[in-house]
């Protein structure tokens, strides 16, 4: 399932191609569709009659993060789309995946496994502090919700300035160590993105398709080491 929010209206649609200007008015919203699914404990159903147990229900996989990701559902649902889920918040900072992380969850079952990227638009000059804590409040929020949470690296911006590009690995190093901590997953993407400019669209901060399935393909691996 492929989900793209709005994260300044908290209004969302399923149709990855539509101007987010066209979620005003839209009936059906993602986090509705998100809340929709009941929760049970352990993922499990309950009994039906005759004391016979239905068979446990898969355990949901939620990707959540901003613009970057928008494409990586192609990939990430490919095995199993009814019950891998990805949401995309264009545009979005780590605060505003801090408000919303009840409603991301709201319908992905008991302990669902989640991976987070974000951060690409968030400013560490002058607020490298606040978003440290931001960070903390989402870990926090997280670790409420999921016993399995993977944070992903913040790819480089090929048309960063060297100066912004060194905030970038800062937040990243701050991140592997923060999440190391915290017992968080976190998955390393510099490597293989950081002279793969080949990778990136025409604006040079989006992945184009060939970009997308390689990080698609690298967070599923991820995800199924989790799950495992």
């Amino acid at each position: 399932m492929f989900l793209l929010f709005n994260p300044f209206t908290d209004l969302a649609h399923t149709n990855k191609f539509a101007p987010l200007s066209e979620n005003v008015g839209c009936s059906s919203s993602g986090v509705a569709v998100l809340e929709a699914a009941p929760s049970n404990s352990r993922g499990i159903s309950p009994p039906s009659k005759g004391g016979i147990k239905r068979a446990s229900k898969p355990r949901q996989v939620v990707v959540v993060g901003d613009s970057i990701i928008k494409r990586v559902d192609r990939v990430i649902c490919r095995a199993d789309r009814l019950n891998r889920t990805v949401c995309c918040l264009p545009g979005a900072r780590v605060r505003h995946v801090v408000d919303r992380v009840d409603r991301l969850l709201g319908g992905a079952g008991d302990d669902p496994a989640v991976m987070v990227h974000i951060g690409t638009n968030d400013k560490v000059s002058g607020r490298w502090k606040d978003l440290k804590n931001d960070f903390r409040e989402l870990g926090s929020k997280l670790k409420k919700r999921s016993s399995k949470v993977v944070f992903s690296e913040i790819l480089p911006v090929p048309r960063a300035t060297v100066e912004r590009q060194r905030e970038i690995r800062e937040v990243n190093a701050w991140l592997k160590a923060w999440c190391r901590k915290e017992g968080f997953g976190f998955l390393e993407h510099w490597a293989h993105f950081a002279l793969g400019y080949n990778l990136y669209s025409c604006d040079r901060l989006h992945l184009n398709g060939r970009g997308s399935a390689v990080l698609g393909e690298r967070m599923v691996k991820r995800l199924e080491e989790t799950l495992n």
